[in-house]
């Protein structure tokens, strides 16, 4: 295993000649040739400082770069189009000697050079907070971070590249809908009071007042004339609840802006979710073979925006998703729902249904 291990870290490291180092190089050998057809000791002992120095900078370039670690860590939301601050940190494993003048680049992957650090003591650790923009959505893979140095004299590149294969999920962008369209989709009527007890604003009648019960909410007048204590009560509303469904069938468009197109019913998605969610409204997302449930609050937000952030294009899927939707009514689906699809014509029978909104992709719109 050490043996793997070493492999691995030489196949890591990298040499570059920089422009100094090729012009020193080139000096130091034509000082040679010189000092090789003339004899002159001068030019031998000049010849010898420059090689010199040629090995001092590479022994303490390797020495500033031996037993470096790497740790990358990103915020736990990540949204496209947002700037998100990739923090890096390199350690300094070695017990007495210093690491000096560290340029450190993220990867071509994500976004290039980061930062540059003078100096990292033995054990301690330096720390750069690197903006990040992702411009889409989904799983983005990580290059290594490249660690390199041109210590002492700047004449060579000595490189290190370390913690590969990291992994960054990137919602779908949020943004302002435009109003026309959330009214148009949000139909009125969703907020329905089913009549139950509890602590609404609706009221609901009268009884005994029992041990435990509110004293705030007797109602002293009836009381009063009854000759017992006597409780008001009050309806509790149902939860406000939204289904969006997402057809990702886009057989039929193959037009060069129906990538687009999708793109935007998933930011449009991720929006109304993000608002209805906010506004109180228990919401489900439906996309071809999964459901994400209904549910509220911040926690829901994520497992909805995950799906969304992995979400593909699909072909002939949009017959499945039909058939999950005629089951989702079949089990008493009164909510309001909103389907988001390339093409109306495939949700026909929902058209005239009063509780559901069926929006083509080149109807969505943003403020």
């Amino acid at each position: 295993m050490p043996l793997l291990k070493n492999r691995q870290i030489r196949r890591n490291r990298y040499f570059r000649f920089r422009t100094s180092g090729i012009v020193f190089v080139s000096a130091g050998f034509f000082v040679l040739v010189a000092a090789w057809n003339t004899g002159n000791s001068l030019l031998y002992l000049v010849c010898g400082m420059m090689l010199s120095l040629m090995v001092v900078s590479v022994v303490l370039a390797r020495i500033t770069l031996v037993r470096l670690s790497v740790e990358r860590s990103f915020p736990r939301i990540v949204h496209a189009g947002q700037s998100a601050e990739l923090v890096i940190r390199v350690r300094n494993d070695k017990w007495v000697l210093h690491s000096f003048s560290l340029d450190v680049e993220a990867g071509q992957r994500d976004g290039g050079p980061a930062g540059y650090i003078p100096k990292v003591s033995p054990g301690d650790v330096a720390t750069l907070a690197v903006p990040r923009t992702f411009n889409r959505r989904g799983l983005h893979r990580l290059g290594p971070t490249r660690l390199s140095t041109g210590y002492p004299f700047g004449l060579f590149e000595h490189g290190l590249l370390r913690d590969g294969g990291h992994e960054v999920l990137v919602y779908p962008e949020l943004r302002d809908l435009k109003e026309s369209l959330v009214e148009r989709v949000l139909v009125p009527g969703e907020m329905v009071s089913h009549g139950g007890r509890g602590r609404g604003s609706e009221y609901h009648g009268l009884r005994a007042y029992l041990h435990g019960d509110d004293a705030r909410l007797i109602s002293w007048k009836v009381s009063a004339k009854q000759g017992k204590l006597m409780l008001r009560e009050f309806e509790r509303p149902e939860h406000k609840g939204l289904v969006l469904v997402l057809d990702t069938d886009l057989e039929g468009y193959d037009a060069p802006g129906a990538e687009e197109m999708f793109e935007k019913a998933v930011t449009f998605c991720a929006s109304l979710a993000y608002r209805c969610l906010r506004d109180g409204y228990d919401v489900n997302l439906m996309v071809p073979g999964e459901s994400v449930g209904f549910g509220s609050m911040e926690r829901h937000l994520h497992r909805v925006l995950r799906c969304l952030a992995l979400v593909e294009q699909s072909r002939g899927t949009h017959e499945t998703l039909l058939s999950e939707l005629h089951k989702h009514d079949e089990h008493g689906g009164s909510m309001v729902s909103v389907i988001l699809t390339p093409d109306s014509a495939r949700f026909g029978r929902y058209l005239r249904e009063p509780r559901v909104s069926i929006v083509q992709f080149d109807e969505v719109e943003f403020d």
